[in-house]
């Protein structure tokens, strides 16, 4: 039955160590008192979820609440690159994080950069 709690009340009956967690929201409508409730309460070990990671996940990884990252573009225009995002995979941490750690390209995208293979566009 649904019913009206608090956010921490919240964030504690339904965010727990391990879960996935998807945060959405654009500009004013980022979710910032939900995750740093989450970083308050010292949830560890998420998947984090979203369609471009902001601030706010970048803050959530900068205190080890990340275990993985699940987006589509690691950025944000108007603010530029996740420094704790970037730093986290150019130096394996927190705990070696494998959602975190450096992408290898592939064998084809490795010959397209080298100019080994036509880019069809």
């Amino acid at each position: 039955m649904a019913g009206i709690t608090t956010l921490a009340a919240a964030i504690s009956a339904h965010v727990h160590d391990g879960d996935v967690v998807a945060l959405e929201g654009f500009t004013h409508l980022i979710p910032y008192a939900a995750g740093h409730e989450i970083i308050r309460q010292q949830r560890r070990d998420l998947t984090l979820a979203r369609l471009t990671p902001d601030v706010l996940y970048d803050q959530m990884i900068g205190m080890g609440a990340a275990r993985k990252l699940v987006f589509s573009w690691g950025g944000n225009p108007g603010v530029g690159s996740l420094h704790r995002f970037r730093d986290a995979v150019e130096h394996g941490w927190p705990r070696g994080a494998p959602g975190l750690c450096r992408h290898r390209p592939s064998r084809q995208h490795r010959q397209r950069r080298h100019g080994d293979l036509p880019v069809h566009r």
